[in-house]
């Protein structure tokens, strides 16, 4: 049985981006240490605004005590502050970039914030530039070097990071990566190739700035491999999940639903959405008519999957194990490699083609990556 603790933050996550009133009973007779254990667990879910703006809105009599209320008022106002410095570096950028002839589109975050019923309420986390033109993403990168911005030391083979003005902002040449399954790779690239040919890139306002955005359909099903892509590897949070469903429920109108299912078949991932879509509807009250599928039948494990994202939480930085691992560095790895090699093979079913063959190339990639590195 889920614990209390998780009930009402899923309650809270839902009122919110649907924008309806939390069941108050939930919340009735709850003392101050469970107010501040739900006020931390949204924070390392990365979900403090939109839990304040339900938690908030609740009957007087059921709401938070003053000292959790102020709390929760100052964690929604830091993340109005950061979303605006985001929005300003973002069009910074894209002008910067502009200049210099590298033109980009915005990948996830602010763009994925627009579809939020308060777009400043959205958590926000880093810049992701796509540099789509030929030749683009090392001039870009050249550029910023020159610069003097501080550069990243992760090892990625289709972005580069770095620091600027104190935001971490990665250049793509590709929008993703499929752990060096050449199929998906070439099936992603003819689709993002179509794009830019046809020059049918969606845009947004960002600060009254038009910025280039995936269309609706390419974008919304990238925004779920990314999610899965996480979830894979280490784990997701609320937050990822709700960045899709907010973009299904605002783009309805524009999305391909022939096309939408073809990626879903052409990637192999049309159970694996299915079993996040059912997720949604479950926990968080989501319509299953915002899908461009059917839900199919209900999984053993939905259930299984809700646990392992509430555990984990953003990015799968809190599993319990995770964060007990040896302090050696090669003890570290193996612990980390166990560990997750464990967890995503119990889901390896949703998403075979993808999940099977993880481990081997994580093993080879890692070693190789850090035998180069020390």
């Amino acid at each position: 049985m889920m614990q209390s603790l998780y009930i009402r933050f899923l309650e809270l996550v839902s009122a919110a981006i649907l924008q309806r009133e939390a069941d108050a009973s939930l919340f009735a007779g709850m003392d101050e240490k469970s107010w501040h254990k739900l006020l931390d667990y949204g924070n390392i879910q990365h979900m403090s605004a939109l839990l304040a703006d339900a938690a908030l809105a609740l009957p007087a009599e059921v709401q938070p005590p003053l000292a959790v209320k102020l709390s929760w008022i100052l964690m929604r106002e830091k993340v109005e502050e950061a979303n605006a410095k985001l929005n300003q570096e973002v069009v910074n950028l894209a002008r910067d970039y502009e200049r210099i002839g590298c033109p980009m589109a915005l990948l996830k975050g602010q763009g994925n914030a627009l579809c939020y019923p308060i777009p400043n309420h959205r958590t926000p986390g880093d810049i992701d530039a796509f540099l789509y033109l030929p030749g683009s993403y090392d001039k870009a990168n050249e550029w910023v070097k020159a610069q003097g911005c501080t550069e990243s030391d992760e090892q990625e083979t289709h972005h580069w990071g770095f620091e600027r003005n104190g935001i971490r902002v990665e250049n793509h040449r590709r929008i993703c990566g499929f752990f060096g399954k050449r199929k998906y790779e070439q099936a992603m690239a003819n689709l993002v190739r179509e794009v830019v040919d046809n020059d049918c890139f969606a845009t947004c306002k960002i600060d009254e700035e038009s910025i280039r955005l995936l269309p609706p359909t390419l974008n919304i099903f990238f925004v779920f491999y990314h999610m899965f892509h996480h979830f894979e590897t280490a784990g997701v949070g609320i937050r990822q999940i709700c960045d899709w469903l907010m973009m299904l429920r605002h783009d309805a109108d524009k999305i391909d639903v022939k096309a939408y299912q073809a990626m879903c078949k052409q990637f192999d991932l049309l159970k694996a959405s299915q079993i996040f879509a059912q997720l949604a509807v479950k926990y968080l009250h989501v319509s299953a008519s915002i899908f461009p599928f059917d839900l199919g039948r209900e999984s053993k494990l939905t259930a299984h999957l809700m646990l392992d994202i509430l555990q984990g939480a953003h990015f799968g930085f809190y599993h319990e194990k995770m964060r007990k691992q040896p302090k050696g560095f090669w003890s570290g790895r193996w612990h980390r490699y166990k560990y997750n090699t464990l967890r995503i093979m119990k889901f390896a079913p949703i998403a075979p083609h993808h999940i099977y063959t993880l481990p081997w190339y994580r093993f080879i990639t890692r070693i190789k990556t850090d035998l180069d590195n020390r």
